[in-house]
C-alpha cells in the first residue's frame, strides 16, 4: 500500500519562483479519519509517486485535500436516529463517522475545493486584520504563552490543513480571571503568524474572522466593548478590530457576509434559534464557512449543541475557552483536545492573579499529600435538630438524610458572621504566603489594601432563595448598629425567573462599580440559584457559601471561582495586597450535606473542585493538540440524546391532554398547538418538547421511563421522613479565636494593656464577653410566607385540573392531593393540616413545593384517577394500565 510521503523537511526555505507550489504539496492523513479508511483511500486513489489527481472534472492539478461529497452538516450524518447498539441498548443519536466513508470522500485540489466555500484562491494574497504585529510583551502569560504561541508553534503542521484537522473541540482550560478575552484576541493572530512563517513565498488560507458564542446577553455586550477597546487601550495592536454584536440570527448572516468585520459576538440563541430563525439546513453551511475560527466561551454550558457545531463547521477551527472542561462527575468533556491549561499555579506565579488558596498551597507541609482545604472549608456544625414531628437528635445519631431548610438558614448565619467578623478584624499587616512565594516579576510585597467583602450564597430552589434574602433581611434590619445599612449590610437574589445579575445594574456590583465604597444601595450577600457561576466578575467577593448539597462538579468549579480572583494593585515591581485575613477565600457549608466521620469525606465535592481549580492538568484522559495533529485519532462515538429537564411536569399534563383530544375526536397531532400550549419558541426547550411529545404518542419506553420517574412511577405517595423544624448549632469559640475577636473591635486597647502580662486571664475574660458582643447568630426568626400549606395543595390541584382539561373531577383531584401531601409530610390521621395548624411553617412549604415532591402527589392522584375510572386517553398516554398490568404480574408471582 503506497502511503502519501509527510511535508517537506524544508518547507520554511524560500521556493523558486519558476516552480510551481502544487508540485510541493502533498496530501495527507486528516485527523478526523480512521487509518483504515485512509488506507483504502490511498489504494483507490493515490498514484506510485505518492500524489493524487484532483477529482474535479478537467483538473490538471494534484490534490491536496480530502474532500466530503455529500458534506458532514447533511442531514444523514447529523440528524438523531434510532438504532440498537453493541450491547443492545437502545440509543438516539447521530452518525458522524457516516460522513467519512470511503464512498463519500474524493481527493480534490485546494482552488476547487475552496470554491466550495465563499472566499476564492487570490483572496489569501492580500494582508488581513489577523496578520498584524502584536506588541507581544503587552500581552499577559496566559494570553501570550498559553494561547497564542500554542498556535504559533503548531503552524508547521496546520498550513494547508485548516479543514483536515478539525472534527474536535480544540480547548483551551483557563482559570477563573486568567485574562480568556484577549486571550480569544490573540488566537487567530497566533494562527496566522505561524501559517505565514511555515509557508515562506507563499501565501495560505488563514483566518479572517472569527465567531465568538457566548452564554447570555450580558456577556455578549461586555465582550463586543472590551474586544474593541482594550487591544489598542493595552497597546498590544495599532488598530482596533471591527467588532459587531449580533443579536439576532439575521444580524448574524448579515455580518457574515460584511467585508471588513473582524470579529462577531453573538448568544447561543442567535446560533440555534427556534423556528423563526433565518438560520436554516440550507444556509447553516455556507454561515459556519465565513468564520475559519469559531469560538466558544465557556464551552462546558452547552456541549451537546456545541458538538454539533464541530461536526456541522467542516472548514472551521472550533475552539473551546472555559476554567471547567467537565462533565458533571468531573470527566472530561466529549469530542475535546487539550491545545493548553492554565492553571492556579500559572496565574499565581505570572500575574497575582488569584487569592490564597490556604495553607496546603501556601506552605506545603507534606511531599505527595493531596490538600483537604481544611483551613479554607468551614462547617456549620449542628448539636441537635428538632422534626415537625416533635423528636430531636443530637449529632452523631442517625439522622433522615435529606435536605433540611433550616440547615441552610444556618449557613446563612454562618455567612452573617464571617462577613462580620471579616469587617471587624484588625489590620495585622501580614500578606498571603504565596504572594511572596511565587511572584517572580516582584520586588516587594506590601500589605496596604483594604475592602469590605462580599459574598454568595447558593440556595437549593428559587423559592428557598427568595426565603433566604427575605430572612437575611430580616435579621440585619432588626439590628441597624451590628448591621449598618450604608455599609451594604443587605441582601439581593439573582435566578432564572426574573431576577437577572446584570454588572451594570445589580446591588452586588453596586461597590464594584463606585470604586469600593458602599451606601444603602449596595448589597454584600448575593443569593443565587443557578447563577453567579461563569462570566461574573467581581475581586470584592471572597466568600461562597452552600446552603445546599454541592452538585456537580462543573458547577463547583465555576461557582467556587468567583472568590478567588485577586485584589490587587501593582506599582513599578511593588505589589500592594490586602492583609492576609481578605487576600484568601472561604467557603461555607454544612455538616449535613455531606456523610463520613472526617471533613474529607463529608465535603468530597469541594475538596475535589479544589483540587482541579488548583491543578487543572490533574485532568486525564485527554488527547493533546500535538498528538491531534501528527496523529489524528480514531473518532469516537458522539451520542447527541436529549433529556427532559427543560420540560416540566405539569407541561407534560398539557402535552397528555392535547395527545388525548385528539385520540378521543380523531384530529391531528399538533406541535405547533403544543408549542403554543407550553410556550415556547425554539432553542433546546421546544426540541425537548417535541421529543417529550413524539415519545409519549409512540409509547417509546425511555420516555416513559422518564415520565414515571417524574411522576413517582406512579404509585400511592408515601412519608418520605423527617422534616427539621429547627436546628440548634454549636457556636462557641476557642480561646484564640475569642480573644482575636474582642480585640478586633474598636476601643479594646485599654483591655489589651490591663492583661498583657497574663495571657490566661485575657482569654478568659475574651470568652466571657464574646458571646455577649456576637449575639446569638443562629437564633432562629420568627419568619412567615405569603404563602401556606393550603396554597400550595391548591395550587398543585389546580395545575393538574387546568393543564389536563378535567375541571369535572375538580372535586376528586383537591382531596387526593391533600391526602397525599399528609402522607409525604407525615401528618397523623387525628390532626388537621392547614394553615392554622402546626404544619404550616417554612420548611414544610418550602418541602411542598419541591418538584420531586410534586411530583409525587401529582402521580398520587393521576394513579387513583385512573383506577377510579375518571380517566381514559390520558392513561393511555402515561401507559397507567401497563404499569397496573405489571403490578398484577408481580402479585401473582408473589403468590406462587
Amino acid at each position: 500500500m503506497l502511503l502519501a510521503p509527510p511535508l517537506l523537511a524544508n518547507a520554511r526555505q524560500p521556493i523558486a519562483p519558476s516552480i510551481a507550489w502544487d508540485q510541493f504539496m502533498h496530501l495527507k492523513k486528516p485527523s478526523w479519519l480512521k487509518a483504515k479508511t485512509w488506507g483504502e483511500f490511498c489504494t483507490k486513489f493515490q498514484h506510485s509517486d505518492g500524489t493524487f489527481d484532483c477529482a474535479h472534472q478537467e483538473c490538471l492539478r494534484k490534490a491536496d485535500t480530502v474532500d466530503h461529497i455529500k458534506p458532514r452538516s447533511h442531514p444523514d450524518f447529523v440528524e438523531l436516529r434510532d438504532y440498537v447498539d453493541d450491547e443492545g441498548r437502545r440509543r438516539r443519536q447521530a452518525n458522524p463517522d457516516g460522513a467519512h466513508v470511503l464512498d463519500n470522500l474524493q481527493p480534490m485540489c485546494r482552488s476547487h475545493n475552496s470554491a466550495k466555500g465563499t472566499r476564492p484562491d487570490a483572496y489569501w494574497s492580500s494582508d488581513l486584520y489577523f496578520d498584524r504585529p502584536l506588541d507581544l510583551d503587552k500581552l499577559r502569560a496566559s494570553q501570550r504563552d498559553f494561547i497564542y504561541a500554542v498556535m504559533r508553534e503548531a503552524g508547521p503542521q496546520m498550513i494547508g490543513r485548516l479543514s483536515q484537522i478539525n472534527g474536535k473541540l480544540l480547548s483551551f482550560f483557563q482559570v477563573t480571571g486568567a485574562g480568556k478575552t484577549l486571550g480569544k484576541f490573540a488566537l487567530p493572530f497566533g494562527i496566522n503568524h505561524g501559517l505565514l512563517e511555515a509557508s515562506s513565498g507563499h501565501r495560505p488560507s488563514r483566518i479572517d474572522r472569527v465567531l465568538i458564542v457566548v452564554k447570555d446577553q450580558s456577556l455578549r455586550e461586555q465582550l463586543v466593548k472590551e474586544l474593541s477597546t482594550e487591544p489598542v487601550q493595552y497597546g498590544i495592536v495599532d488598530q482596533p478590530p471591527m467588532v459587531r454584536e449580533a443579536t439576532s440570527s439575521s444580524n448574524l448572516i448579515t455580518y457574515s457576509k460584511m467585508a471588513g468585520v473582524h470579529f462577531v459576538v453573538c448568544c447561543t440563541q442567535a446560533l440555534w434559534g427556534g423556528e423563526d430563525s433565518a438560520i436554516t439546513d440550507a444556509n447553516r453551511q455556507q454561515l459556519f464557512n465565513a468564520f475559519p475560527v469559531i469560538v466558544f466561551d465557556e464551552m462546558h454550558f452547552a456541549t451537546d449543541r456545541i458538538r454539533e457545531v464541530v461536526n456541522q463547521a467542516t472548514n472551521s477551527l472550533v475552539f473551546g475557552v472555559t476554567a471547567s472542561p467537565i462533565n458533571g462527575g468531573g470527566l472530561p468533556l466529549d469530542d475535546m483536545v487539550r491545545c493548553s491549561s492554565y492553571g492556579y499555579r500559572q496565574a499565581c506565579a505570572n500575574d497575582n492573579s488569584m487569592k490564597s488558596l490556604g495553607k496546603a498551597i501556601d506552605r506545603p507541609e507534606g511531599d505527595g499529600l493531596l490538600p483537604v482545604f481544611d483551613d479554607l472549608i468551614e462547617e456549620v456544625m449542628p448539636e441537635e435538630q428538632q422534626f415537625v414531628s416533635g423528636e430531636t437528635i443530637t449529632r452523631g445519631e442517625s439522622g433522615p438524610g435529606r435536605y433540611s431548610l433550616m440547615s441552610a438558614v444556618n449557613v446563612a448565619n454562618a455567612l452573617i458572621e464571617r462577613l462580620h467578623r471579616l469587617d471587624r478584624i484588625r489590620l495585622t499587616g501580614e500578606v498571603s504566603g504565596h504572594r511572596r512565594l511565587r511572584s517572580s516579576d516582584v520586588d516587594d510585597v506590601v500589605g496596604s489594601l483594604s475592602y469590605w467583602s462580599h459574598a454568595i450564597l447558593r440556595a437549593y430552589d428559587i423559592d428557598t432563595a427568595k426565603f433566604l434574602v427575605e430572612y437575611i433581611n430580616q435579621k440585619l434590619k432588626s439590628n441597624p448598629d451590628l448591621y449598618p445599612p450604608e455599609l451594604g449590610w443587605r441582601a439581593a437574589v439573582a435566578h432564572s425567573q426574573g431576577e437577572s445579575l446584570d454588572e451594570k445594574t445589580h446591588p452586588w456590583f453596586w461597590s464594584k462599580n463606585h470604586n469600593g465604597e458602599l451606601s444603602t444601595e449596595a448589597a454584600r450577600i448575593l443569593v443565587v440559584k443557578d447563577m453567579a457561576c461563569e462570566g461574573i466578575n467581581n475581586k470584592l467577593c471572597n466568600v461562597v457559601a452552600w446552603a445546599c448539597k454541592p452538585n456537580t462538579m462543573r458547577r463547583v468549579v465555576q461557582a467556587n471561582g468567583r472568590a478567588f480572583r485577586s485584589f490587587i494593585k501593582k506599582e513599578d515591581s511593588t505589589l500592594h495586597v490586602p492583609h492576609s485575613h481578605l487576600d484568601r477565600a472561604y467557603i461555607l457549608t454544612h455538616f449535613n450535606w455531606g456523610q463520613g466521620e472526617s471533613l474529607a469525606d463529608r465535603q468530597r465535592p469541594l475538596i475535589d473542585a479544589l483540587r482541579f481549580f488548583y491543578n487543572p492538568d490533574s485532568l486525564s484522559g485527554l488527547l493533546s493538540f500535538e498528538d491531534w495533529l501528527a496523529n489524528g485519532e480514531e473518532i469516537q462515538e458522539m451520542d447527541f440524546a436529549e433529556n427532559d429537564t427543560t420540560v416540566s411536569m405539569y407541561d407534560v399534563l398539557k402535552i397528555v391532554s392535547h395527545l388525548a383530544q385528539c385520540d378521543r375526536t380523531g384530529q391531528r397531532v399538533s406541535l405547533r398547538t403544543i408549542y403554543d400550549m407550553v410556550g415556547c419558541k425554539g432553542g433546546k426547550r421546544q426540541d425537548a418538547v417535541r421529543e417529550m411529545a413524539q415519545g409519549l404518542q409512540t409509547g417509546d419506553p425511555q420516555t416513559l421511563r422518564n415520565v414515571q420517574r417524574r411522576y413517582g412511577q406512579f404509585t400511592e405517595a408515601t412519608y418520605q421522613g423527617e422534616i427539621a423544624a429547627n436546628e440548634k448549632v454549636d457556636v462557641s469559640l476557642s480561646e484564640k479565636m475569642n480573644v482575636d475577636y474582642i480585640t478586633s473591635l474598636q476601643n479594646t486597647e485599654s483591655l489589651l494593656d490591663k492583661y498583657k502580662d497574663d495571657p490566661e486571664e485575657l482569654g478568659r475574660v475574651c470568652s466571657a464577653i464574646t458571646p455577649l458582643m456576637r449575639g446569638n447568630y443562629y437564633k432562629a426568626q420568627e419568619m412567615t410566607m405569603q404563602e401556606t400549606v393550603t396554597d400550595v395543595c391548591r395550587q398543585v390541584g389546580w395545575k393538574i385540573i387546568h393543564n389536563l382539561q378535567i375541571q369535572t373531577h375538580a372535586g376528586r383531584v383537591y382531596a387526593e392531593v391533600n391526602r397525599a401531601a399528609r402522607i409525604i409530610i407525615g401528618v397523623p390521621d387525628e390532626e388537621i393540616f392547614g394553615k392554622d395548624s402546626r404544619f404550616n411553617t417554612p420548611p414544610v412549604i418550602l418541602e411542598l413545593k419541591r418538584s420531586p415532591t410534586q411530583g409525587m402527589i401529582v402521580g398520587h392522584v393521576l394513579r387513583t384517577l385512573f383506577e377510579e375510572g375518571f380517566i381514559g386517553e390520558e392513561a393511555y398516554f402515561f401507559r397507567l394500565q401497563d404499569l397496573a398490568a405489571n403490578q398484577m404480574e408481580d402479585e401473582d408471582d408473589d403468590l406462587n
